[in-house]
């Protein structure tokens, strides 16, 4: 029997992907950088058992 474990990290500094200041859906502030796009930090962990 064998097992194996993994473990991915996406984004693991977290660092920030700011949206551009000229997208229509920021209204908030002209110019300004208020959102981001995409996910924040993510972990996934698997394991498998092989017998």
């Amino acid at each position: 029997m064998d097992t194996q474990f993994c473990a991915e990290f996406f984004n693991v500094l977290n660092h920030p992907n700011f949206q551009g200041p000229f997208d229509t859906n920021t209204i908030d502030q002209p110019g300004a950088l208020l959102h981001t796009i995409g996910d924040a930090r993510d972990i996934q962990f698997a394991l498998k058992v092989i017998f």
